[in-house]
Protein backbone atom coordinates (compact mmCIF):
# COMPACT_ATOMS: atom_id res chain seq x y z
CA UNK A 1 0.00 0.00 0.00
CA UNK A 2 1.52 3.33 -1.05
CA UNK A 3 2.15 6.07 1.49
CA UNK A 4 1.29 8.77 -1.12
CA UNK A 5 -2.36 9.70 -0.91
CA UNK A 6 -3.96 12.49 -2.91
CA UNK A 7 -7.11 14.31 -1.93
CA UNK A 8 -9.08 16.95 -3.84
CA UNK A 9 -9.39 20.17 -1.87
CA UNK A 10 -11.32 23.25 -2.95
CA UNK A 11 -9.27 26.45 -2.65
CA UNK A 12 -11.28 29.55 -1.88
CA UNK A 13 -9.77 32.99 -2.61
CA UNK A 14 -11.45 36.33 -1.79
CA UNK A 15 -10.55 37.68 -5.21
CA UNK A 16 -11.95 34.70 -7.00
CA UNK A 17 -15.56 33.75 -7.53
CA UNK A 18 -16.47 31.09 -4.98
CA UNK A 19 -18.10 29.06 -7.73
CA UNK A 20 -14.66 28.43 -9.20
CA UNK A 21 -12.28 26.03 -7.57
CA UNK A 22 -8.88 24.60 -8.28
CA UNK A 23 -7.72 21.11 -7.49
CA UNK A 24 -4.39 20.48 -5.90
CA UNK A 25 -2.64 17.30 -4.77
CA UNK A 26 -2.00 17.01 -1.03
CA UNK A 27 0.88 14.72 -0.12
CA UNK A 28 0.63 12.99 3.26
CA UNK A 29 3.77 11.41 4.73
CA UNK A 30 3.59 7.63 4.97
CA UNK A 31 4.21 7.65 8.72
CA UNK A 32 1.00 9.68 9.18
CA UNK A 33 -1.16 7.08 7.44
CA UNK A 34 -2.90 4.66 9.78
CA UNK A 35 -3.43 1.28 8.14
CA UNK A 36 -6.02 -1.07 9.69
CA UNK A 37 -4.53 -4.10 11.38
CA UNK A 38 -6.61 -6.51 9.32
CA UNK A 39 -4.95 -5.14 6.19
CA UNK A 40 -1.35 -5.68 7.25
CA UNK A 41 -1.66 -8.72 9.51
CA UNK A 42 -2.32 -11.90 7.59
CA UNK A 43 -2.94 -15.27 9.26
CA UNK A 44 0.28 -17.16 9.82
CA UNK A 45 0.96 -20.65 8.52
CA UNK A 46 0.77 -23.34 11.17
CA UNK A 47 4.11 -25.01 11.74
CA UNK A 48 2.60 -28.41 12.52
CA UNK A 49 -0.18 -28.69 9.95
CA UNK A 50 0.99 -27.12 6.74
CA UNK A 51 1.32 -29.76 4.04
CA UNK A 52 2.61 -28.43 0.75
CA UNK A 53 0.50 -30.97 -1.12
CA UNK A 54 -2.58 -30.20 0.98
CA UNK A 55 -5.88 -29.71 -0.81
CA UNK A 56 -7.53 -27.01 1.34
CA UNK A 57 -6.48 -24.12 3.55
CA UNK A 58 -8.50 -23.75 6.74
CA UNK A 59 -8.28 -20.46 8.61
CA UNK A 60 -9.02 -20.63 12.34
CA UNK A 61 -8.36 -17.50 14.34
CA UNK A 62 -5.11 -16.02 13.08
CA UNK A 63 -3.64 -19.30 11.83
CA UNK A 64 -3.83 -21.07 8.46
CA UNK A 65 -3.80 -24.87 8.21
CA UNK A 66 -3.12 -26.51 4.85
CA UNK A 67 -4.45 -30.04 5.08
CA UNK A 68 -6.36 -32.67 3.13
CA UNK A 69 -10.04 -32.40 2.28
CA UNK A 70 -10.52 -36.13 1.96
CA UNK A 71 -9.50 -36.98 5.52
CA UNK A 72 -11.73 -34.33 7.06
CA UNK A 73 -14.65 -35.19 4.77
CA UNK A 74 -14.35 -38.86 5.68
CA UNK A 75 -14.75 -38.14 9.39
CA UNK A 76 -17.16 -35.21 9.25
CA UNK A 77 -20.37 -34.93 7.20
CA UNK A 78 -20.30 -31.20 7.91
CA UNK A 79 -16.91 -30.80 6.23
CA UNK A 80 -18.00 -33.13 3.45
CA UNK A 81 -21.00 -30.94 2.67
CA UNK A 82 -18.94 -27.80 3.10
CA UNK A 83 -16.34 -28.89 0.56
CA UNK A 84 -19.01 -29.95 -1.93
CA UNK A 85 -20.72 -26.55 -1.97
CA UNK A 86 -20.20 -24.32 -5.02
CA UNK A 87 -17.68 -21.60 -4.34
CA UNK A 88 -19.55 -18.34 -3.59
CA UNK A 89 -18.60 -15.07 -5.19
CA UNK A 90 -18.48 -13.31 -1.83
CA UNK A 91 -16.81 -14.48 1.38
CA UNK A 92 -19.16 -16.43 3.63
CA UNK A 93 -18.69 -18.25 6.87
CA UNK A 94 -17.98 -21.96 6.52
CA UNK A 95 -17.74 -21.80 2.73
CA UNK A 96 -14.84 -22.51 0.35
CA UNK A 97 -13.58 -19.25 -1.08
CA UNK A 98 -12.45 -18.58 -4.67
CA UNK A 99 -9.34 -16.78 -3.45
CA UNK A 100 -6.56 -19.34 -3.80
CA UNK A 101 -3.17 -17.81 -3.00
CA UNK A 102 -1.85 -21.29 -2.23
CA UNK A 103 -3.40 -23.05 -5.18
CA UNK A 104 -6.25 -24.43 -3.07
CA UNK A 105 -9.61 -23.24 -1.81
CA UNK A 106 -9.68 -21.38 1.51
CA UNK A 107 -12.23 -22.05 4.26
CA UNK A 108 -12.74 -19.62 7.14
CA UNK A 109 -13.84 -21.12 10.46
CA UNK A 110 -15.01 -19.52 13.70
CA UNK A 111 -13.01 -21.92 15.87
CA UNK A 112 -9.86 -20.91 17.70
CA UNK A 113 -6.58 -22.10 16.24
CA UNK A 114 -5.80 -23.93 19.49
CA UNK A 115 -9.02 -25.93 19.39
CA UNK A 116 -8.72 -26.78 15.72
CA UNK A 117 -5.11 -27.89 16.10
CA UNK A 118 -6.21 -30.40 18.74
CA UNK A 119 -8.76 -31.81 16.30
CA UNK A 120 -6.21 -32.12 13.52
CA UNK A 121 -3.85 -33.98 15.85
CA UNK A 122 -6.60 -36.54 16.39
CA UNK A 123 -7.60 -36.80 12.75
CA UNK A 124 -4.11 -36.65 11.24
CA UNK A 125 -1.89 -38.11 13.97
CA UNK A 126 1.80 -38.46 13.32
CA UNK A 127 2.60 -40.64 16.31
CA UNK A 128 0.00 -42.03 18.74
CA UNK A 129 -3.27 -42.94 17.04
CA UNK A 130 -5.08 -43.53 20.37
CA UNK A 131 -4.04 -40.58 22.56
CA UNK A 132 -6.75 -41.15 25.14
CA UNK A 133 -5.39 -44.58 26.04
CA UNK A 134 -1.71 -43.70 25.79
CA UNK A 135 -1.70 -40.65 28.07
CA UNK A 136 -3.97 -38.53 30.20
CA UNK A 137 -4.97 -35.63 27.94
CA UNK A 138 -5.43 -32.08 29.15
CA UNK A 139 -8.86 -30.56 29.63
CA UNK A 140 -8.29 -28.41 26.55
CA UNK A 141 -7.83 -31.50 24.38
CA UNK A 142 -10.99 -33.14 25.74
CA UNK A 143 -12.93 -29.88 25.43
CA UNK A 144 -11.94 -29.35 21.80
CA UNK A 145 -12.63 -33.01 21.08
CA UNK A 146 -16.18 -32.85 22.44
CA UNK A 147 -17.16 -29.33 21.36
CA UNK A 148 -15.80 -29.46 17.81
CA UNK A 149 -16.73 -33.11 17.49
CA UNK A 150 -20.30 -32.13 18.28
CA UNK A 151 -20.19 -29.11 15.99
CA UNK A 152 -18.80 -30.97 12.98
CA UNK A 153 -20.68 -34.22 13.70
CA UNK A 154 -17.51 -36.19 14.37
CA UNK A 155 -19.33 -38.58 16.67
CA UNK A 156 -16.28 -40.75 17.28
CA UNK A 157 -14.47 -37.79 18.86
CA UNK A 158 -17.42 -37.04 21.14
CA UNK A 159 -17.54 -40.68 22.25
CA UNK A 160 -13.78 -40.79 22.85
CA UNK A 161 -14.01 -37.70 25.02
CA UNK A 162 -17.03 -38.94 26.94
CA UNK A 163 -15.48 -42.36 27.45
CA UNK A 164 -12.45 -40.76 29.06
CA UNK A 165 -14.53 -38.51 31.33
CA UNK A 166 -16.71 -41.46 32.34
CA UNK A 167 -13.80 -42.90 34.27
CA UNK A 168 -13.78 -39.89 36.59
CA UNK A 169 -17.35 -38.57 36.55
CA UNK A 170 -19.15 -41.89 36.70
CA UNK A 171 -22.87 -42.44 37.15
CA UNK A 172 -22.26 -45.93 38.54
CA UNK A 173 -21.97 -46.40 42.29
CA UNK A 174 -19.14 -48.94 42.36
CA UNK A 175 -17.10 -47.20 39.66
CA UNK A 176 -17.48 -43.88 41.40
CA UNK A 177 -16.72 -45.07 44.93
CA UNK A 178 -13.82 -47.30 43.91
CA UNK A 179 -12.01 -44.48 42.12
CA UNK A 180 -13.31 -41.61 44.21
CA UNK A 181 -11.30 -39.07 42.23
CA UNK A 182 -13.13 -35.97 41.10
CA UNK A 183 -10.92 -34.89 38.22
CA UNK A 184 -8.47 -36.43 35.73
CA UNK A 185 -4.73 -36.13 36.47
CA UNK A 186 -4.05 -33.33 33.97
CA UNK A 187 -7.14 -31.26 34.76
CA UNK A 188 -7.11 -28.26 37.08
CA UNK A 189 -9.85 -28.10 39.72
CA UNK A 190 -11.55 -25.24 37.86
CA UNK A 191 -11.93 -27.40 34.77
CA UNK A 192 -14.80 -29.23 36.46
CA UNK A 193 -16.94 -26.27 35.37
CA UNK A 194 -15.94 -26.92 31.79
CA UNK A 195 -16.84 -30.59 32.24
CA UNK A 196 -20.34 -29.58 33.35
CA UNK A 197 -20.68 -27.44 30.22
CA UNK A 198 -19.53 -30.33 28.01
CA UNK A 199 -22.00 -32.73 29.61
CA UNK A 200 -24.79 -30.24 29.08
CA UNK A 201 -23.76 -29.80 25.44
CA UNK A 202 -24.05 -33.50 24.61
CA UNK A 203 -26.77 -34.26 27.19
CA UNK A 204 -24.91 -36.83 29.32
CA UNK A 205 -26.87 -36.36 32.53
CA UNK A 206 -25.70 -39.50 34.31
CA UNK A 207 -22.29 -37.88 34.71
CA UNK A 208 -23.58 -34.52 35.91
CA UNK A 209 -23.91 -35.30 39.65
CA UNK A 210 -20.23 -36.20 39.99
CA UNK A 211 -19.18 -33.17 37.93
CA UNK A 212 -21.33 -30.83 40.01
CA UNK A 213 -19.86 -32.25 43.23
CA UNK A 214 -16.42 -31.49 41.80
CA UNK A 215 -17.56 -27.90 41.16
CA UNK A 216 -18.80 -27.64 44.74
CA UNK A 217 -15.24 -28.11 45.99
CA UNK A 218 -14.35 -24.76 44.42
CA UNK A 219 -14.50 -21.53 46.39
CA UNK A 220 -17.07 -18.89 45.54
CA UNK A 221 -14.68 -16.67 43.59
CA UNK A 222 -13.58 -19.50 41.32
CA UNK A 223 -17.17 -20.59 40.74
CA UNK A 224 -18.21 -17.12 39.66
CA UNK A 225 -15.12 -16.16 37.65
CA UNK A 226 -14.60 -19.41 35.75
CA UNK A 227 -11.27 -20.12 34.07
CA UNK A 228 -9.22 -19.03 31.07
CA UNK A 229 -9.10 -21.17 27.95
CA UNK A 230 -6.03 -21.65 25.77
CA UNK A 231 -7.18 -18.96 23.35
CA UNK A 232 -7.54 -16.37 26.12
CA UNK A 233 -11.33 -16.49 26.34
CA UNK A 234 -13.05 -17.28 29.63
CA UNK A 235 -15.34 -20.19 30.36
CA UNK A 236 -17.94 -20.01 33.12
CA UNK A 237 -20.92 -21.97 34.31
CA UNK A 238 -24.31 -20.90 33.06
CA UNK A 239 -26.27 -18.83 35.62
CA UNK A 240 -28.56 -21.83 36.13
CA UNK A 241 -25.72 -24.24 36.90
CA UNK A 242 -23.99 -21.67 39.10
CA UNK A 243 -27.18 -21.45 41.15
CA UNK A 244 -27.32 -25.26 41.34
CA UNK A 245 -23.79 -25.41 42.71
CA UNK A 246 -24.46 -22.75 45.33
CA UNK A 247 -27.54 -24.63 46.55
CA UNK A 248 -25.84 -28.01 46.32
CA UNK A 249 -22.94 -26.95 48.55
CA UNK A 250 -25.29 -26.72 51.54
CA UNK A 251 -27.33 -29.80 50.71
CA UNK A 252 -24.25 -31.97 50.16
CA UNK A 253 -22.64 -30.77 53.39
CA UNK A 254 -25.73 -31.66 55.41
CA UNK A 255 -25.89 -35.10 53.78
CA UNK A 256 -22.21 -35.63 54.59
CA UNK A 257 -22.69 -34.85 58.27
CA UNK A 258 -25.73 -37.13 58.60
CA UNK A 259 -23.95 -40.00 56.84
CA UNK A 260 -20.83 -39.62 59.00
CA UNK A 261 -22.79 -39.66 62.27
CA UNK A 262 -24.71 -42.75 61.24
CA UNK A 263 -21.65 -44.63 59.98
CA UNK A 264 -19.55 -43.84 63.04
CA UNK A 265 -22.26 -44.52 65.62
CA UNK A 266 -20.94 -46.85 68.39
CA UNK A 267 -22.89 -49.97 67.41
CA UNK A 268 -21.46 -53.41 67.94
CA UNK A 269 -22.22 -56.60 66.04
CA UNK A 270 -24.76 -59.09 67.37
CA UNK A 271 -22.05 -61.72 67.02
CA UNK A 272 -19.50 -59.75 69.03
CA UNK A 273 -18.01 -61.66 72.00
CA UNK A 274 -16.17 -58.66 73.45
CA UNK A 275 -18.97 -56.12 73.42
CA UNK A 276 -17.66 -53.93 76.23
CA UNK A 277 -14.22 -53.52 74.70
CA UNK A 278 -15.54 -53.02 71.16
CA UNK A 279 -18.21 -50.59 72.27
CA UNK A 280 -15.64 -48.56 74.20
CA UNK A 281 -13.34 -48.37 71.16
CA UNK A 282 -16.21 -47.34 68.88
CA UNK A 283 -17.49 -44.80 71.41
CA UNK A 284 -14.05 -43.22 71.71
CA UNK A 285 -13.83 -42.97 67.94
CA UNK A 286 -17.29 -41.38 67.80
CA UNK A 287 -16.36 -38.88 70.54
CA UNK A 288 -13.31 -37.75 68.59
CA UNK A 289 -15.27 -37.22 65.40
CA UNK A 290 -15.59 -33.54 66.28
CA UNK A 291 -11.88 -33.19 65.60
CA UNK A 292 -12.62 -34.24 62.03
CA UNK A 293 -15.23 -31.57 61.41
CA UNK A 294 -13.54 -30.49 58.18
CA UNK A 295 -14.00 -34.02 56.86
CA UNK A 296 -17.53 -34.82 57.95
CA UNK A 297 -18.80 -31.40 56.88
CA UNK A 298 -17.37 -31.57 53.37
CA UNK A 299 -19.35 -31.44 50.13
CA UNK A 300 -18.46 -35.11 49.56
CA UNK A 301 -21.17 -37.30 51.13
CA UNK A 302 -19.52 -40.41 49.67
CA UNK A 303 -16.58 -40.29 52.08
CA UNK A 304 -15.73 -43.69 53.57
CA UNK A 305 -14.56 -44.25 57.14
CA UNK A 306 -13.54 -47.89 56.72
CA UNK A 307 -9.84 -47.05 56.65
CA UNK A 308 -10.04 -45.48 60.09
CA UNK A 309 -12.21 -48.32 61.43
CA UNK A 310 -9.51 -50.84 60.52
CA UNK A 311 -7.17 -49.13 62.99
CA UNK A 312 -9.60 -49.49 65.92
CA UNK A 313 -9.25 -52.23 68.56
CA UNK A 314 -12.47 -54.01 67.64
CA UNK A 315 -13.24 -57.60 66.73
CA UNK A 316 -13.64 -58.83 63.17
CA UNK A 317 -17.43 -59.11 63.56
CA UNK A 318 -17.72 -55.47 64.65
CA UNK A 319 -15.43 -54.42 61.82
CA UNK A 320 -17.63 -56.22 59.27
CA UNK A 321 -20.65 -54.55 60.83
CA UNK A 322 -18.96 -51.14 60.51
CA UNK A 323 -18.06 -51.80 56.85
CA UNK A 324 -21.62 -52.87 56.07
CA UNK A 325 -22.97 -49.71 57.72
CA UNK A 326 -20.49 -47.59 55.76
CA UNK A 327 -21.60 -49.16 52.46
CA UNK A 328 -25.29 -48.92 53.33
CA UNK A 329 -25.20 -45.24 54.31
CA UNK A 330 -23.20 -44.23 51.28
CA UNK A 331 -25.56 -46.17 49.03
CA UNK A 332 -28.51 -44.35 50.62
CA UNK A 333 -26.86 -41.04 49.80
CA UNK A 334 -26.00 -42.19 46.28
CA UNK A 335 -29.65 -42.96 45.49
CA UNK A 336 -30.58 -39.35 46.25
CA UNK A 337 -27.49 -37.75 44.71
CA UNK A 338 -29.27 -36.27 41.65
CA UNK A 339 -31.78 -34.57 43.94
CA UNK A 340 -29.01 -33.28 46.18
CA UNK A 341 -27.32 -31.54 43.25
CA UNK A 342 -30.56 -30.43 41.60
CA UNK A 343 -30.56 -32.45 38.37
CA UNK A 344 -32.94 -35.02 36.92
CA UNK A 345 -31.28 -38.23 35.78
CA UNK A 346 -33.35 -40.96 34.19
CA UNK A 347 -32.16 -44.48 34.91
CA UNK A 348 -30.06 -43.60 37.95
CA UNK A 349 -28.76 -46.73 39.70
CA UNK A 350 -31.61 -48.64 41.30
CA UNK A 351 -29.51 -51.32 43.00
CA UNK A 352 -25.86 -51.50 44.06
CA UNK A 353 -23.45 -53.10 41.63
CA UNK A 354 -21.80 -56.37 42.56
Amino acid sequence: MSGRITRKRARVDSSVDTNESNESDVQIPEEDVEVPNDVTQQPSQDEEFWFEDGTVVLVAGDVQFKVYKGILAEHSPVFKDMFSLPQPSQPAEHAAQPTTPFGTSVVHLTDSSEDFRHILRLQMPRRDTRPFTAIHPSFHVISACVRLGHKYQMDHLVEEGMSYLQGFYSGRFKTFTDGHVYSPPNFDEEHSMGVVNLLRLVDRRTMLPAAIIACCWLDGTSLVNGFEREDGSWETLTPEDLALCIQAKGDLTRASVVAALRICAPATSKLCKTKDACWQALQTFFNTISTRAHRISSVDPMTTYVGKARTLRICSDCLRCFIARDDSERWSVWKTLPQLVGVEVDGWDAVPEE
